[in-house]
């Protein structure tokens, strides 16, 4: 009777560590598909700014090699360069969602209007 007493109760703990096991990974997945949005709007962000400071680099590599070399297709290349910048602020524009995101977006408009 003793044994079956103590397997008992093995069962039960077993069990009950498997329930709370269970309850923490349905926990676990409740939180991290809440959030994917909020990870996938970072990635983003990041992005988008990875491709910002790409083109202003590439335009003022091509603003340089204009003004040493003075080939008329790198001017246009600057501009073109400068306008997608433009359409990536505007982008980042609508996608801003803190007051310190707000700050930057403007800085980065006053920026482009320079």
């Amino acid at each position: 009777m003793r044994i079956r007493k103590s397997l008992l109760l093995l069962v039960l703990f077993l069990g009950l560590a498997l329930l709370v096991n269970l309850l923490a990974l349905i926990f676990l997945a409740h939180t991290i598909t809440g959030a994917l949005p909020t990870i996938g709007a970072n990635v983003e962000d990041q992005l988008l700014a990875v491709q910002m400071q790409a083109r202003l680099r590439d335009s003022e590599a091509a603003l340089y090699r204009y003004l040493m070399e003075g080939k008329p297709g790198l001017k246009s290349q600057f501009r073109d360069l400068l306008h997608s910048f433009t359409a990536d602020v505007d982008r980042y524009t609508v996608t801003v969602a803190s007051t310190q995101e707000q700050l930057w977006a403007t800085d980065l408009a006053e920026t482009r209007q320079q």
